[in-house]
Parts: C-alpha cells; structure tokens; sequence
C-alpha cells in the first residue's frame, strides 16, 4: 500500500503480511501456491508526511521502508534462481508477467486460449534462444502433408544452423535447441468412430497437439461432431458449429514425422547445415571468377 497514513500503515513487513494473510487468506495461501510462491506486503507513507504530535517522521520511515523493500527483493530474487535450479522451471518473471497480462486480455475479449500463442508470447519478451524457440513454434504450428515433411525440416535445419552461426550460440546449447524441435512434432492419433469432422469432410479426426503440451488426453485439431448423437447433443453441436473432442491416450508420434524423431540424428544433420553455412560465410564477397 503506497503513501498510506500513519493510522491506517503497518510499518513493519511481517506483520504487514500477517495482517493480509489473515483478512484475505484465513484458510493459509491454499491455491495460491499454484501461482506464487511467497507473499509480502509493505505500507509506505507518503514520505512528505510528519505528526508532530507522534514524532512520526515520513520521510524517514519510508526510506527504511523502500530499504526494506530492495532487500526483500534481493532475497527472493535469490530464492527464485535457487526454485528454477531445483524445479526445472525454465519461465522468468521476466516472461511471467507479460504472459499472465496476455491471458487476461484472451479471456476478457472471449477468445480461445492456446497454449502454442502463449508460448510464442513468452519467447517474444526475451531474445537469443527465445526468439529462435518462437520462430521454430511459427513454422511448427501449421499442418504439413505428409509428402512436404522432409523438405520442412531442411528448411527448419537450416535456420537453426545460421541463427547458431550469427549468435556464435556455444555447442552445449544445441541439443537443448533439437530438444525444443522436437517438442514441437505433433501428434498423429487418430479419434476413434464415435465422432467425424464437423465440415462433413471424409479426413481423419487428428489429435495434432504438439508433444511439448500434450498430456494424457488427446485432443483434435478440429471441431467434430458425434455420430449418431442424441438430439439434444446434435443440436447443441450444430449451434456451436461443433466441438473439441479429447479421448484418452499418449503422444504418438506420426510416421512422416518418426525418421526425425531422433536427437542424435538431428545433431548430424544439422551439424551438416553447420559446415555448409560455414563454408557459404567464408566464400561470401570473392567473385565467381578470378581475373
């Protein structure tokens, strides 16, 4: 609370804390867990304030206040590398903040909340690799005939290989990068005959998420619609121009997709794409002839 009065203010941040928790969290932090990790709170007054009759001085309370305040913040910045080191968790602050800003809006305009937007949204607050990571989730995100796989992942390939070569990225940071590729391969199970596609259309419903968001359901990458369906579920699908089937199941990986699916593979490949870009910089500026 910022430039609160000397009545309202607890100038103390654990009992400031204390206080919030017991107004607004009387049954513990609960499901805030699953978002924040700590809570603090602070009352700063307004550092022009003075009660001659308390010897309340704003001035000074808020500089211990404000001195408080960035030691907190060196702690659980400290705490926070120490969490992602023990976790796993590879989302800063840095790209939470504007993440969590994008999905309110998504939800206050009404529209359908994808996690592939949002993970382009975080790779797009940050550069090097982020931007990489959300440039392969734009040329990942569209689907592919089956016949125009291979010439894809050339094509992939050999961005990687010349972002990696322009960023002189050390070689250690590549298999987390094929990794990431890799992470980005749809998935190609099939709905079983209980439901078709919502267009009337003869293709198979497929379940096309990608490997790096699935979990143990499938879900399809179109509206369907069920076959013989009751009435009423026939005609809540046809008001809603049909519906997001999920059957239970894990990744699977499709065949045009699997001579791929193979990290060392795809190291030798692009270590291939490596040297030919190589070779491509080093010849750059000599003429075609000599003479």
């Amino acid at each position: 609370q910022n430039c609160c009065r000397p009545s309202e203010g607890i100038f103390d941040p654990e009992l400031c804390t204390a206080a919030f928790k017991q107004t607004h969290l009387p049954n513990g932090v609960g499901d805030w867990q699953s978002y924040f990790r700590t809570v603090d709170c602070f009352c700063i007054p307004d550092e022009n304030l003075v009660c001659k009759r308390s010897g309340f001085d704003g001035e000074e309370v808020c500089r211990g206040m404000v001195a408080k305040l960035r030691q907190t913040l060196r702690d659980r910045l400290d705490e926070d590398l120490k969490f992602k080191l023990e976790q796993q968790v590879c989302l800063s602050q840095l790209q939470w903040f504007p993440v969590v800003s994008a999905l309110c809006r998504i939800v206050n305009d009404g529209e359908k909340v994808q996690m592939s937007a949002l993970y382009t949204h975080v790779g797009a607050t940050v550069g090097g690799i982020g931007e990489l990571k959300s440039v392969l989730m734009l040329l990942m995100s569209g689907k592919l005939k089956s016949d125009a796989v291979g010439q894809h992942f050339q094509a992939v390939l050999s961005l990687i290989a010349r972002f990696v070569v322009r960023r002189e990225l050390p070689p250690d940071e590549l298999e987390g990068i094929l990794t990431n590729l890799r992470g980005l391969f749809p998935c190609g199970a099939c709905a079983g005959q209980d439901v078709e596609s919502a267009d009337g259309s003869d293709h198979r419903v497929l379940c096309g998420q990608m490997r790096l968001f699935h979990s143990s359901l499938h879900r399809s990458n179109s509206l369907v619609r069920t076959v013989d369906a009751d009435f009423l579920t026939g005609l809540g699908e046809w008001l809603r121009g049909g519906v997001t089937h999920a059957w239970l199941g894990e990744f699977e990986c499709p065949q045009a997709f699997r001579e791929f699916d193979d990290t060392a593979q795809l190291q030798a490949n692009l270590r291939e794409e490596l040297e030919s870009f190589k070779l491509e910089k080093c010849l750059e500026g000599l003429a075609p002839e000599v003479g």
